[in-house]
């Protein structure tokens, strides 16, 4: 299974995808969440399976998606820093 995570940075947010060689830099969370998603559609479309962890500013895992043949989309909500459960912006 590929991973994909979204991390937080001093300066934003980074997206860390095995495929994209390299860290893509956001400074805004949901920019970053929304490219993640849209990397592991686009993956899951070509029939691997993919893990998508969101994490917050604590390194605490506060969603998680698994999307791919075989795994439907599981989702999985956290209690995010603020306790209010959120759902992952949808891919555009």
């Amino acid at each position: 299974m590929k991973t994909i995570s979204v991390l937080p940075e001093a300066a934003g947010w980074l997206v860390d995808a095995e495929m994209t060689g390299g860290y893509l830099h956001f400074l805004e969370a949901e920019d970053a969440e929304r490219k993640a998603y849209q990397l592991g559609g686009v993956m899951a479309k070509l029939g691997l399976t993919v893990q998508v962890l969101v994490r917050d500013m604590r390194g605490l895992t506060i969603c998680s998606a698994v999307l791919g043949p075989g795994a439907g989309t599981r989702l999985s909500l956290v209690h995010g820093a603020s306790g209010q459960r959120r759902a992952p912006s949808s891919a555009a």
